[in-house]
C-alpha cells in the first residue's frame, strides 16, 4: 500500500463533516435526513460538531471520506453514528478496527451502559456492518422518518454476555493514542 492508500483517522472538524456530509453515499444520505427536518448536509455537519465531542473523520487520498461518533442522549446511553462517501470501502476496514479497539471500550470507560443507533429498514448493508461489531436488532419503529421511513434500533448493552467478552478482550489489546478533540 502507497501512502497515499493509507487511511488516516483523526477528530473530527466542522470542514471534514462538511465534506462528508455534502457528498455522502446516496443509502446514507436516505437515511440520515429521514431523521432531520430537511436534508441540508452544513447543517447536520454544524450539529454534529456542536454536540458531539467523541467524532472522528477518516481520510484516504487525502480527502475524508467516512465520519463517525458517539454523541450522549440520556443518561449513560450514547448515540452512535456513522455517514460515509462512495469511497467507504476504503476506509471500512480501518473504522472497523478503530470503532472496535477505541471507541466502544472508551465508551465503556467513560460509563456509558448503553450504545445505539437507528437503521433506515432498507439500508441492509449498515445493519449486516452493525450485526458485525455486536450490535443486537432491538426493535423495529415504523413511520419514524420524515417520509413514513422505517427504521431499526442496533444496539450494545453492557451485561450482554458478548459486549463484556468483547469488552474484556478489546481492553486488553488497546494500542490507540487519545484523539480527543483539540489534542
Amino acid at each position: 500500500m502507497s501512502d497515499a492508500d493509507r487511511v488516516i483517522l483523526q477528530p473530527a472538524c466542522l470542514r471534514d463533516l462538511s465534506w462528508v456530509a455534502a457528498f455522502m453515499r446516496q443509502a446514507d444520505r436516505d437515511e440520515v435526513f429521514a431523521l432531520m427536518a430537511d436534508d441540508n448536509p452544513l447543517a447536520l455537519a454544524a450539529r454534529l460538531d456542536l454536540v458531539t465531542e467523541q467524532a472522528w473523520c477518516a481520510h484516504w487520498r487525502g480527502r475524508a471520506v467516512a465520519a463517525f461518533g458517539a454523541t450522549p442522549n440520556g443518561p449513560h446511553v450514547a448515540e452512535v453514528w456513522l455517514f460515509a462517501s462512495d469511497d467507504w470501502p476504503h476506509v471500512a476496514l480501518s473504522v472497523t478496527r478503530f470503532i472496535l479497539r477505541r471507541v466502544m471500550p472508551d465508551l465503556a470507560a467513560a460509563g456509558f451502559v448503553r450504545a445505539q443507533c437507528q437503521s433506515a429498514a432498507g439500508h441492509v448493508t449498515a445493519h449486516a456492518w452493525l450485526e458485525r461489531l455486536g450490535a443486537v436488532r432491538e426493535g423495529i419503529h415504523p413511520l419514524r422518518g420524515r417520509g413514513g421511513e422505517t427504521f431499526i434500533t442496533f444496539a450494545w448493552r453492557r451485561g450482554d454476555p458478548a459486549v463484556e467478552q468483547f469488552l474484556a478482550s478489546a481492553t486488553s489489546s488497546r494500542s490507540f493514542p487519545s484523539t480527543e478533540k483539540g489534542a
